[in-house]
């Protein structure tokens, strides 16, 4: 027989051969979708379904908000093996054990273990934390972003000024510093019944007689509300309790500022 047919033939049986030999797949795991829910001001609740080859034993959410240095794992309360599954983590965001601010950027992923030992990594997912139910838009430039709702484009433009000069001032020209943590996050309430949600305890530890402009709540989030506080210029409200994030950059004071109260330009 020519030698071309030989190799031919030779080829046709290796193929025949792979063709019957049974398949040694690895078991598959399959994320079919995530989902999140936000239960504003108390909750916020992540859900995810998934299948798999073998039984599903054991599901973890692992979340990180960018700017802590710090990432946290979390599972089901309650969780039945099976193939295909859906199940949800709920993650307390303003208890007395647990505040996470709005302004908060989370960064997360699903971990999927199954019976034969296999684990399953799913995909970076990201989600901005600010209340529901608002057409949010912003104001921004290289290191703030003013968050606000309705037609207060000109007052939150107004804000972001604000920023800038207060960082020149107190920032470059009094402490010569450069800001590490970016951007500072400014969430900006229609008024104070609003902004109390957001406040830690909803409110339950400050003082009902006092106006609650504004306060820093994390070194580059600063939740407020459009009126003067102290001075005429309701754009100090800003200008302070960003000089608290000035002032921690630069390695002085207050660590969290001032807490809620009014607000008076620091100069």
């Amino acid at each position: 027989m020519p030698r071309v047919a030989l190799t031919f033939f030779a080829a046709l049986v290796a193929s025949l051969s792979l063709m019957a030999a049974p398949s040694t797949a690895s078991a598959e795991t399959v994320i079919e979708s995530s989902a999140l829910v936000n239960g504003y001001p108390a909750t916020l609740t992540f859900k995810v379904t998934a299948r798999a080859d073998s039984d599903i034993t054991d599901v973890t959410l692992n979340y990180a908000i960018k700017g802590r240095g710090t990432s946290a794992l979390d599972k089901p309360k309650n969780l039945t093996p099976a193939r295909n599954l859906s199940t949800e983590v709920v993650i307390q965001v303003n208890s007395s054990s647990n505040y996470i601010p709005v302004g908060s950027d989370f960064t997360y992923h699903w971990e999927i273990t199954t019976a034969d030992g296999g684990t399953y990594r799913g995909p970076d997912l990201e989600f901005f934390y600010l209340p529901p139910g608002k057409d949010w838009k912003n104001v921004s430039n290289e290191f703030m972003t003013v968050y606000y709702h309705g037609d207060r484009e000109n007052i939150a433009s107004a804000y972001l000024k604000a920023g800038v000069d207060t960082y020149e001032r107190i920032g470059k020209q009094l402490y010569n510093i450069t800001l590490k943590q970016i951007p500072v996050k400014v969430i900006m309430f229609a008024d104070e019944s609003e902004s109390d949600l957001a406040r830690p305890g909803n409110g339950g530890k400050f003082d009902a007689a006092v106006t609650t402009c504004g306060t820093k709540v994390e070194n580059d989030i600063v939740l407020l509300i459009p009126v003067a506080c102290g001075s005429p210029d309701r754009t100090d409200t800003l200008r302070h309790e960003f000089a608290h994030t000035l002032n921690e950059t630069a390695g002085r004071g207050d660590a969290r500022g001032e807490g809620w109260g009014n607000s008076l330009v620091a100069r």
